[in-house]
């Protein structure tokens, strides 16, 4: 393998991490949030949000062992951000939460597609593609996410 293809590589590996971290904390913060929510239709969107990340951590797991890195399936520092701001909701309201979520979920799309990208360059077509569906879903989770922070009646401390 080249410098240029072995860098290429570990900054995928790099980004596949952070993005495992991050799925690992929404997986945690949406069944939590799914308890406080009000809404009944927010808290069937977040069960389902939750249900959809446990899928994608053991799939983006997988890929990362193809790749050669070996990583857990939980992190006690996500549980614990994720415990902190599910806490924060009678203060903030939820809407201050899903804020938070549609940023990460947003980040996290564009890890993703940058890693389509490197793993393109190095000629993985399939691993590529099933990253763009990991994309896809970000991007559809966000705008469901959207759709309720714009949407969800008054919560406290917010505009």
């Amino acid at each position: 393998m080249t410098d240029e293809r072995a860098v290429q590589r570990a900054a995928l590996i790099g980004e596949l991490v952070q993005a495992l971290r991050s799925e690992i904390g929404a997986r945690s913060l949406y069944g939590l949030l799914a308890r406080v929510a009000r809404d009944p239709e927010l808290a069937g969107v977040l069960r389902q949000l939750a249900r959809e990340e446990e899928r994608m951590v053991a799939d983006l797991r997988g890929v990362l062992t193809e790749l050669g890195r070996e990583t857990r399936a939980r992190s006690w520092r996500r549980s614990a951000a994720s415990a902190a701001i599910a806490a924060l909701v009678p203060v903030f309201g939820i809407r201050f939460a899903l804020r938070l979520c549609l940023d990460a979920e947003e980040t996290v799309e564009r890890w993703y597609a940058r890693s389509v990208v490197r793993l393109a360059m190095l000629g993985e077509r399939e691993r590529a593609e099933k990253l763009e569906t990991f994309a896809v879903a970000k991007r559809r989770h966000a705008q469901h996410l959207q759709a309720f922070a714009q949407n969800i009646p008054g919560s406290p401390g917010t505009m």
